[in-house]
Protein backbone atom coordinates (compact mmCIF):
# COMPACT_ATOMS: atom_id res chain seq x y z
CA UNK A 1 0.00 0.00 0.00
CA UNK A 2 1.42 3.40 -0.90
CA UNK A 3 0.78 5.07 2.47
CA UNK A 4 2.86 2.39 4.26
CA UNK A 5 5.79 2.19 1.82
CA UNK A 6 8.07 4.35 4.03
CA UNK A 7 7.10 2.56 7.23
CA UNK A 8 9.31 -0.50 7.86
CA UNK A 9 6.81 -2.37 10.08
CA UNK A 10 4.01 -1.93 12.56
CA UNK A 11 1.02 -1.32 10.29
CA UNK A 12 -1.45 -2.90 12.67
CA UNK A 13 -2.20 -3.18 16.36
CA UNK A 14 -4.26 -5.96 17.98
CA UNK A 15 -6.51 -4.89 20.85
CA UNK A 16 -7.83 -7.77 22.95
CA UNK A 17 -11.40 -7.24 24.17
CA UNK A 18 -11.82 -10.20 26.51
CA UNK A 19 -14.21 -13.11 26.24
CA UNK A 20 -17.48 -13.12 24.36
CA UNK A 21 -20.41 -13.61 26.70
CA UNK A 22 -22.35 -16.44 25.05
CA UNK A 23 -19.59 -18.89 24.04
CA UNK A 24 -16.54 -17.50 25.93
CA UNK A 25 -14.55 -17.07 22.69
CA UNK A 26 -11.62 -14.66 22.83
CA UNK A 27 -12.40 -11.39 21.09
CA UNK A 28 -10.07 -8.80 19.57
CA UNK A 29 -10.02 -6.18 16.87
CA UNK A 30 -7.26 -5.23 14.50
CA UNK A 31 -6.52 -1.52 14.17
CA UNK A 32 -4.65 -0.05 11.23
CA UNK A 33 -2.06 2.43 12.50
CA UNK A 34 -2.39 5.86 10.89
CA UNK A 35 -6.01 5.21 9.94
CA UNK A 36 -7.27 8.22 7.98
CA UNK A 37 -10.90 7.57 8.98
CA UNK A 38 -10.05 7.76 12.69
CA UNK A 39 -8.24 11.06 12.18
CA UNK A 40 -11.18 12.41 10.15
CA UNK A 41 -13.69 11.42 12.86
CA UNK A 42 -11.65 13.12 15.61
CA UNK A 43 -11.34 16.31 13.51
CA UNK A 44 -15.02 16.21 12.56
CA UNK A 45 -16.06 15.92 16.22
CA UNK A 46 -13.83 18.88 17.14
CA UNK A 47 -15.23 20.97 14.26
CA UNK A 48 -18.79 20.08 15.25
CA UNK A 49 -18.08 20.96 18.88
CA UNK A 50 -16.76 24.39 17.88
CA UNK A 51 -19.50 25.02 15.31
CA UNK A 52 -22.36 24.14 17.67
CA UNK A 53 -20.75 25.55 20.80
CA UNK A 54 -20.92 22.22 22.65
CA UNK A 55 -19.34 21.94 26.07
CA UNK A 56 -17.15 19.14 27.30
CA UNK A 57 -18.68 16.79 29.85
CA UNK A 58 -16.57 18.21 32.68
CA UNK A 59 -17.45 21.84 31.99
CA UNK A 60 -21.13 20.84 31.88
CA UNK A 61 -20.74 18.87 35.14
CA UNK A 62 -19.04 21.84 36.84
CA UNK A 63 -21.86 24.15 35.75
CA UNK A 64 -24.43 21.78 37.32
CA UNK A 65 -22.42 21.54 40.56
CA UNK A 66 -22.19 25.31 40.85
CA UNK A 67 -25.96 25.60 40.30
CA UNK A 68 -26.60 22.99 43.01
CA UNK A 69 -24.29 24.77 45.44
CA UNK A 70 -26.09 28.08 44.84
CA UNK A 71 -29.48 26.44 45.27
CA UNK A 72 -28.58 24.78 48.58
CA UNK A 73 -26.77 27.91 49.78
CA UNK A 74 -30.00 29.86 49.35
CA UNK A 75 -31.93 27.31 51.43
CA UNK A 76 -29.64 27.73 54.44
Amino acid sequence: MPRFENQPAGFTRVKYLGLRRNDRARMAYIEIIGNAIETYEKNEYQNQKERLGLQSFWSWERKILVQEQEYFQNLI
